[in-house]
C-alpha cells in the first residue's frame, strides 16, 4: 500500500495482479509517500502491503484520499480459483458445477474484502 499525502491518494496493492511495477512508479513520483512495505507507516497501525480498506479506515480518514488499485479481471480470477480449488481436492470429492460454486463464499476471490468497507460482496 502506498499513501501519498502530497497527491492525496492511497494505492491498495492486491495479490497476483502486477501491482509491483505500479508501486515502484508511484514511489518514484512521490518519494515522500508512505510505503507500508517499510512498516514505518503510522507505527501504531498494523498495516501491511495488502491491507484492506476496512482496516485502513480505522487508522486514517480515507475520505480525504482518492483510493485506487489494480485488479485482475474478476471473471478470469473466479474461473482460475474454481479450477485451482477443483484440482487441489482429492479424487474422492465430487466436483460441483461452476454455477453452484459461485454461490458459496468459498467461490469469492480471497481478496474481495480489500475493496469493501462492510466486508459484504
Amino acid at each position: 500500500m502506498i499513501i501519498s499525502k502530497k497527491y492525496k491518494y492511497i494505492f491498495i496493492k492486491t495479490k497476483k495482479a502486477g501491482t509491483t511495477s505500479l508501486e515502484k512508479y508511484l514511489l518514484e513520483l512521490d518519494p515522500t509517500a508512505l510505503n507500508t512495505m517499510t512498516r514505518s507507516v503510522m507505527s501504531s497501525a498494523p498495516l501491511g502491503p495488502h491491507t484492506n480498506v476496512r482496516a485502513l479506515s480505522k487508522h486514517t480518514n480515507i475520505h480525504d484520499y482518492t483510493i485506487f488499485s489494480i485488479i485482475r479481471n474478476p471473471w478470469d480470477k473466479a474461473v482460475s480459483k474454481y479450477y485451482f480449488d477443483l484440482y487441489k481436492g482429492t479424487k474422492e470429492v465430487k466436483p460441483i458445477p461452476f454455477s453452484t460454486w459461485c454461490t458459496f463464499p468459498m467461490g469469492l476471490p480471497p481478496d474481495y474484502t480489500y475493496f469493501t468497507i462492510t466486508g459484504n460482496p
